[in-house]
């Protein structure tokens, strides 16, 4: 009897009612009559040691777990209502840092069916594979949880799963083997969230039976290959989310179900492709839709605009076409707040419907065709609640609509780089406007900028710049705009006033303030209070005189970029030993009258990236200080005085510890010595070395490092010896290679063709000799376009080959190859360099060269033999040179086939024959010269032969008919258009005059709609 008494009084001691309940994630309601699993407890409070909790005064659902307490109501603890048994344990964001092992005493809850881990920190240890053993497990969330490895295929045999999330675990993979297994066999599966998991495989197309999947998200997960489009057909789906899988690819479905249940469908980032089906519009219960960053085309379907759910929309960043349909019906959809439509191909006007969608907040257009104006009803002011509007790179023209300025909810509002036109008209609401941007740089608005757009209060950007506003502005102006962070008035016909008498009633704090070609004559005296300032432009302004001393202290704490070039400055009222701009990274001094030495000073901006100090009257040696500034992309010292050795640095270059450096150009001063060695090797970041225009001699840099990125080598006009390193082939990605008037012998490199990206490859002026043929070697240059081998020793015949392999120069470009554009991550933009070419018998400096100039210049060589009909299939060739050579025989038909051709130059060679009537035909033909050569026969008459004089002829004493003075015999045929098989094999070869040739290139660095020349003195 005792004993049974003791064995009751044991039992109450351990089980007891309880009325408390948990809950894991709203689900499992427990409150269960009796509990005595001792077990299960001791299991929990180990699984507790188990961990390390760092900060004791953060909350953590296991802080307040103790041994003698119902473990049912623990934090984070569920039970089952009928068993007792713990079913449920959420864990997340609880603080829990170490590993978790496969031995943990959480593989020994095997009736766990739900279990939450996420956002923990499991030290990057391996997913257990004792995950396997929680056979039961419905719902199992490792999001955020800091592990890594490969998930174990034990998880995959969990046939009961219901929920699985392993989203954020961007160290961890899945085998495709696992993945197919997990199809196969959680066929129960209604999410399964993978973001950031590394698949690197198709997904399998088992996954499309998932009869029971509602959520699909596998972003991030290095997935390639055809999405199964099956999948879009699931009956109980409603997210898939496959963005940032940037080499998955597939279509949409061409009949979407009206019956889908599909409520966001997000394939941003990846390559997705084809139309957008009309079916599209089936989808009612869709609320987002970003389609952004993919390869769509085509039009548009109107059934777009009738999805009643539709909230979100991004169809940015594809290749649409067409105008844009929008139904009427458009103003009935009551959730649609945001619409982006940026950068595609739309054309046609903007339909005014847009305007029309009720509940529409942002709407942007960037970067498409539209034309016309911009037509918006004046009812929009009383319903829209459109808040952003962006419209920047079209083509919009007309004036502005004044209509904009009243919608009430409107707060940023760009037009930047359109066509608008007029005076800008703004109501005078100004004082109840919402606008905190108004951005309309770029367009062509003149007159003075309205005085309502001074009595906008919230305003906080104000971009006006790159218009034709006129008149005078007074800074005090801006004086009741107290919340003005961002100003930009550059480059339009203003005068602004800096130095008025009202400055201190200047009250706002600027960040951004470019004030560039603004007739600005002084320093700005009201910057002295504008200790906030991060970018600061004053640039191309009409300021003189020296740096005041005040200067120094504008925004010491917060400057980031100043922009003082091409101005009279000409020097610093006091140069401080130490520079107290702590975050400036661009710093822009050019084109001033900067005399004396480079002030050490400049070497004490730790964080400078890009410093240009070009154009100026610099003297004397670089100082070692730069060689401080290890931060350093982008340095132009260019076109100064400097003179001297570089300063060597213990075994090194000062330049050699710039390892970050992108861009180096010293060109245009009066530096001597050699070039430092290490100028080929220090850094792989190095993509232009511009050293041209000194005294440097001495060998070129003989060791180019591997993969390094080396796109522009320029060492022209100096005095540099020895042969041409072949380490140069290690040059991949070199464009332009000008090593141009120095004193290099050497035989062709042949060895250059290597380079597939070369483009522009001067020689010119050296003392190369041999054949530039050779059948064993030769292969041709499939991109080169510009090429000079002029007044060299160069000899031999040309192979009737010879142009075989020139792709780029056959083919007429009539668009800028972006390839070729240069923008240097620590600069301002992109760098430029110029080209000095011999174009129509002048020499001329094209300041900035597109990729369609294609130009030959062979003159001045000993060349001989016939000139290849060949030559006529170099399509897009602009000049032609081939003078002063031993060329002879005919002059080929195929050149009337040199449509693009401006500048021909054939003199001083043996050449015979007749002139071909055919380049007669030649339409863009400004410079000719035939002169010095033994031609014979009439002069072709008509098109451009009828603006050439007489000396493009000279020296040809059988030559007859205008402009010459000596008439034709009446038996004389006209020139034949057509010559005998043996004529027509004859090669051409041209030269320059040695007085007229003055071609030194260059390279691309920007993009205008044309030639830039510049005739040099």
């Amino acid at each position: 009897m005792f004993s049974f008494i003791m064995i009751m009084i044991m039992i109450m001691c351990c089980c007891y009612v309880t009325p408390q309940q948990h809950t894991l994630n709203n689900s499992f309601i427990s409150s269960p009559p009796l509990r005595c699993l001792p077990h299960i407890s001791s299991a929990l409070l180990q699984l507790k040691q188990e961990f390390v909790f760092d900060d004791p005064t953060s909350y953590s659902k296991m802080k307040f777990w103790k041994e003698g307490k119902d473990f049912c109501e623990w934090d984070g603890v569920t039970c089952s209502t009928k068993t007792g048994q713990l079913i449920g344990l959420d864990l997340s964001e609880s603080l829990l840092i170490g590993p978790l092992r496969s031995n943990s005493s959480l593989f020994t809850l095997s009736q766990l069916e739900r279990l939450n881990l996420a956002y923990n920190y499991f030290s990057n240890s391996k997913i257990p594979s004792s995950f396997g053993l929680l056979s039961r497990l419905t719902f199992l969330n490792l999001s955020n949880s800091f592990s890594s490895g490969q998930v174990p295929y034990e998880i995959a045999l969990l046939s009961n799963m219901i929920s699985l999330d392993l989203s954020g675990l961007y160290d961890v993979s899945l085998s495709y083997r696992t993945t197919i297994k997990l199809a196969q066999n959680m066929t129960k599966l209604e999410e399964l969230h993978l973001d950031g998991v590394d698949l690197s495989s198709p997904l399998p197309k088992s996954i499309a039976n998932l009869s029971s999947l509602i959520s699909l998200s596998l972003k991030h997960c290095n997935l390639y290959g055809e999405f199964p489009k099956n999948i879009f057909h699931l009956p109980n789906i409603q997210v898939i989310d496959v963005s940032f899988n940037h080499y998955i690819s597939g279509f949409l479905p061409i009949n979407f179900s009206s019956c889908s249940k599909l409520k966001s469908l997000n394939l941003y980032s990846s390559s997705f492709f084809g139309i957008l089906p009309y079916s599209i519009g089936n989808l009612k219960l869709l609320s987002k839709l970003d389609l952004s960053s993919c390869a769509f085309s085509g039009t548009i379907p109107s059934t777009l605009f009738t999805m009643p759910s539709l909230k979100y929309l991004n169809l940015g960043e594809n290749q649409f076409t067409g105008p844009l349909t929008i139904p009427s019906s458009v103003k009935n959809l009551s959730c649609l707040s945001s619409l982006h439509l940026e950068y595609n191909n739309f054309n046609g006007k903007i339909p005014s419907t847009l305007f029309e969608i009720p509940s529409l907040e942002y709407l942007g257009l960037t970067e498409n065709q539209f034309t016309g104006p911009l037509i918006i009803s004046s009812s929009v002011k009383n319903f829209s609640c459109l808040s952003s509007l962006d419209l920047i790179a079209n083509n919009i023209n007309g004036q502005i609509p004044s209509i904009l300025f009243e919608i009430p909810s409107l707060e940023y509002l760009s037009l930047e780089h359109n066509q608008f036109v007029g005076p800008l008209t703004i109501p005078n609401i100004s004082l109840s406007s919402q606008l905190t941007s108004l951005l309309l740089a770029g367009n062509k608005l003149i007159e003075q900028i309205p005085s309502s757009i001074f009595e906008m209060k919230k305003l906080e950007e104000l971009f006006l710049n790159e218009n034709y506003f006129s008149g005078t502005i007074e800074m005090h102006m801006f004086s009741k705009l107290s919340r003005l962070r961002a100003l930009d008035l550059s480059h339009n016909n203003l005068s602004v006033e800096t130095n008025t008498k009202t400055n201190s009633t200047l009250i706002f704090k600027l960040n951004y303030l470019h004030l560039a070609s603004c007739n600005i004559t002084e320093f700005p005296k009201f910057l002295k209070t504008q200790n906030e300032l991060s970018y600061l432009d004053l640039s191309c302004n009409k300021i003189k005189g020296k740096v005041p001393k005040w200067f120094f202290t504008i925004g010491a704490e917060t400057l980031g970029s100043l922009n003082m070039s091409t101005n009279f400055i000409i020097g610093w009222e006091k140069v401080p030993k130490v520079l107290p701009w702590k975050v400036l990274w661009t710093l822009d001094l050019s084109h001033n009258n900067l005399s004396g030495e480079i002030p050490p000073c400049l070497g004490s901006i730790r964080f400078l990236q890009h410093l240009e100090l070009s154009n100026n009257k610099f003297e004397g040696s670089i100082p070692s200080s730069l060689g401080n500034l290890t931060q350093l992309y982008y340095l132009d010292l260019s076109k100064n005085r400097l003179s001297g050795r570089i300063l060597q640095l213990g075994n090194n270059s000062m330049f050699c510890t710039l390892s970050n450096l992108e861009v180096l150009d010293v060109s245009n001063n009066q530096l001597t010595g050699s070039i430092p060695q290490c100028l080929g090797s220090f850094s792989k970041d190095l993509q232009v070395l511009n050293m041209k225009e000194n005294n440097f001699s001495g060998e070129m840099p003989q060791i180019f490092v591997d993969e390094n990125g080396l796109m522009t080598l320029d060492l022209s006009h100096n005095q540099l010896e020895g042969m041409v390193p072949q380490s140069l082939a290690k040059c991949n990605e070199l464009q332009i290679l000008n090593l141009g008037h120095n004193r290099l012998i050497d035989t062709f490199p042949f060895w250059l063709q290597n380079l597939t990206n070369l483009q522009v490859l001067v020689l010119r002026s050296n003392k190369f000799h041999g054949p530039i043929w050779d059948p064993n070697k030769y292969m041709g240059f499939k991109k080169l376009q510009i090429v000079d081998l002029s007044f060299n020793h160069f000899n031999g015949t040309l192979s009737s080959h010879y142009f075989t392999n020139w792709s780029a120069i056959k083919t007429v470009n009539t668009s800028v190859d972006k390839s070729m554009l240069r923008y240097i991550t620590g600069g301002n933009g992109y760098y430029q360099e110029s080209l000095t070419v011999t174009n129509k018998g002048f020499e001329r400096e094209m300041v900035r060269i597109l990729t369609i100039f294609s130009c030959i210049d062979l003159s001045n060589n000993n060349f001989h033999g016939e000139i290849s009909k060949s030559v006529g299939d170099l399509r897009s060739l602009i000049v032609l040179n081939l003078s002063s050579n031993n060329f002879e025989g005919h002059i080929p038909l195929s050149f009337g086939d040199l449509k693009q051709l401006e500048s021909l130059d054939l003199s001083n060679n043996t050449l015979s024959g007749r002139i071909p009537q055919e380049l007669a035909t030649l339409t863009f033909l400004a410079y000719l010269n035939l002169s010095t050569n033994q031609l014979m026969g009439p002069i072709p008459q008509g098109g451009q032969f009828n603006t050439f004089e007489n000396s493009s002829f000279y020296g040809n004493e059988d030559l007859c008919g205008p402009p010459l003075s000596k008439e034709c015999e009446n038996n004389d045929e006209r020139p034949s258009t057509r010559l005998d098989d043996h004529e027509s094999e004859f090669w051409s070869g041209f030269g320059w005059k040695a007085v007229a040739i003055g071609y030194a290139c260059g390279f691309l660095v920007g993009v205008l709609g044309g030639y830039l020349f510049i005739s040099k003195k």
